[in-house]
């Protein structure tokens, strides 16, 4: 699949779809996340040749949902409602920076430029952010690994939605489990929150009291200095069950969460997507 090139500073959000379903809560997160770090929107059909496979196949068939006719596989026809729902997110995010839209182009890609452009606002650090475009579900968990896995185009971040995200709270929401990732997070946190005009929180997460407790008096000394530091919430000990941070964030009207995936958010097992369809808000991941 060919793309236009990429420069070292420029910064990017690539909407990855692999079917017609593209969840709208994830693309209002992208247009908002957009514009807070200054990033080029792009849209991308993941087309791994599987339509084609199984077209092959006598035995396969698409069914109709509402009709429940099952007919021939056609990749074609598949592929030309997933470029439709495309245009339409390429109208929507349009629509939202005041710019006329742009079609995909012939080899399924488009992109929408941002106010800033290439700008890198607040220092964030991130250049490659990978959106997946359906809603995730609880055997989503693959489709993350290998979104992560990746050695070409490797994502500095992955934005994600659960099926009960919404993007309509009033808090940007910073999940912190390791001290050593503030640095990475809190320009994040503050650049998004002051671009969406909403509240800024730290939502202090551990597996025992003691380590948040710890945890939490350490960031107080450390956000002492700013004139408006965001406040900290201390959640409930997790003893390994990531719903627990996904149960504090929903107490806080979150419309976006952002953490690190490691530990309580990490992809390396069923955890992750156990959070995110516990989730009301899309994630921003960073790997």
């Amino acid at each position: 699949m060919s793309q236009q090139p990429t420069g070292a500073t420029h910064r990017r959000i690539v909407i990855e779809a692999r079917g017609a379903a593209v969840s709208r809560t994830l693309v209002a997160a992208v247009a908002g996340l957009a514009d807070a770090i200054g990033a080029r929107i792009e849209q991308r059909l993941d087309d791994d040749g599987t339509l084609a496979a199984l077209a092959a196949l006598d035995c396969c068939r698409e069914v109709r949902r509402l009709s429940g006719i099952a007919t021939a596989l056609a990749p074609h026809e598949i592929e030309g409602t997933v470029h439709h729902t495309l245009r339409g997110v390429d109208r929507h995010l349009a629509r939202r920076h005041g710019a006329a839209p742009h079609g995909p182009s012939s080899h399924r890609y488009a992109a929408v430029d941002t106010p800033s452009g290439q700008a890198d606002p607040g220092g964030t650090g991130l250049h490659n952010i990978l959106a997946l475009a359906e809603t995730v579900q609880r055997s989503s968990l693959e489709r993350i690994r290998s979104a992560l896995a990746r050695t070409t185009e490797a994502p500095d971040a992955l934005l994600i939605a659960g099926p009960d995200a919404s993007t309509r709270g009033e808090s940007i929401v910073m999940a912190l489990e390791d001290e050593r990732d503030l640095p990475a997070l809190l320009p994040l946190l503050l650049k998004i929150s002051a671009t969406e005009r909403r509240r800024a929180l730290i939502l202090v997460i551990g597996n025992d009291r003691e380590a948040i407790a710890r945890l939490a008096g350490s960031l107080a000394e450390q956000l002492a200095s700013m004139a408006s530091p965001p406040r900290l919430v201390l959640a409930p000990p997790a003893f390994g069950e990531p719903t627990v941070v996904a149960t504090a964030t929903r107490k806080l009207a979150a419309s976006l969460l952002i953490g690190r995936a490691a530990g309580l958010m990490s992809h390396e097992d069923g955890d992750l997507t156990r959070l995110l369809t516990a989730l009301d808000c899309p994630v921003l991941l960073l790997v």
